[in-house]
């Protein structure tokens, strides 16, 4: 009658990495439609998560208020941008890079996860899955950077369209603006044969961004970047980063899966939470809402929270904002 596929990944987030149910593959036969299918398999794989060790789930919606119905909401946005070569001129020509072969998965992977932890729920990843080994047959390219020390700090996957004259960086990463300029400045060796550069999915606050002499002949466009939704609410709490400065709040969520009472101390790098099934709380919150403010962040404080239905607010208190600033939300692992 209908489909629903479940994949294990991982997710760094906060102090640590969050287990993952990525969802994909949703499909009803049409004459089985409005049937209650696919909520029925929905139901079943929030109650089977415990069993699993799954924390959140992910996934990409065709519509992001059909999956609004089963608690999933896009908490963050990914951008294509476009540029023509000249626009990287000021960035010096670099010759640092190596071709990717898989013999040096190690060095890779333990790049791309020191990145991947600078944004919250970017995928764990160990093996070679979105990394391209295979080049002569499918002629994509992974190249590792390094610097004039030795030390590997920046990647790249990409692909050559002679026809449109485009360097196609499918995906691109770098621990700091030494390893930015430097990949950047690799990828300007292929301006003599192509005339613009095409970042398939960046962070919409990308510095690469920032590095462009002539805005104008640039082309951005944003989309959605997936949606999330939690089923071990604790976990999320206790892996969360806090202020030093100490702090508490409780607040209630009224998700049939997380649904509950939590109260929550934090400070000198330390943090309790508990949980009730009654209580005294300063917001209360629905699925949607701890999707978006307790993984994505909270910002405009509480008169933009005042305005969301998902969050009622009984109680402004302050260490509940500073608890869930607005996060650097960037994940674009496909399945």
């Amino acid at each position: 009658m209908a489909d629903l596929e479940v994949y294990d990944f991982k997710n760094h987030f906060g102090n640590g990495i969050l287990s993952c149910a990525a969802v994909g593959g949703v499909a009803t036969k049409p004459e089985y439609r409005r049937g209650g299918s696919v909520r029925a398999m929905f139901n079943y794989l929030f109650e089977d998560a415990p069993k699993q060790g799954w924390d959140i789930s992910i996934l990409y919606p065709f519509s992001e208020e059909y999956y609004q119905k089963f608690g999933y909401y896009a908490i963050s946005d990914k951008m294509y941008m476009e540029a023509d070569f000249r626009c990287l001129e000021s960035i010096p020509r670099c010759m640092g890079a190596v071709l990717y072969d898989g013999s040096q998965s190690e060095i890779l992977y333990d790049l791309y996860n020191r990145i991947a932890k600078k944004y919250s729920l970017a995928f764990f990843r160990n093996s070679d899955k979105y990394f391209n080994t295979d080049y002569r047959k499918d002629l994509k390219f992974t190249y590792l950077w390094k610097n004039d020390k030795g030390e590997f700090k920046a990647y790249v996957n990409c692909e050559f369209n002679r026809s449109e004259s485009k360097v196609i960086v499918n995906e691109i990463g770098f621990l700091d603006k030494e390893a930015m300029l430097g990949i950047l400045g690799f990828l300007r060796t292929f301006d003599g044969n192509y005339k613009t550069i095409a970042f398939m999915n960046v962070p919409v606050n990308t510095p690469i961004y920032l590095n462009m002499i002539n805005p104008t002949l640039v082309v951005r466009k944003i989309s959605n970047n997936g949606a999330v939704r939690v089923f071990n609410l604790m976990k999320v709490l206790e892996l969360n980063i806090y202020p030093s400065a100490p702090g508490s709040f409780v607040f209630e969520s009224t998700d049939d899966v997380t649904k509950g009472v939590y109260s929550v101390t934090y400070g000198g790098g330390e943090v309790k939470v508990s949980r009730t099934d009654s209580g005294n709380a300063d917001v209360v919150l629905d699925s949607i809402a701890i999707s978006r403010y307790i993984i994505g962040g909270i910002s405009g404080g509480f008169e933009a929270l005042s305005y969301d239905s998902h969050i009622k607010v009984i109680n402004e208190n302050e260490d509940f904002l500073r608890a869930f600033p607005k996060r650097n939300t960037f994940f674009t692992d496909g399945y």
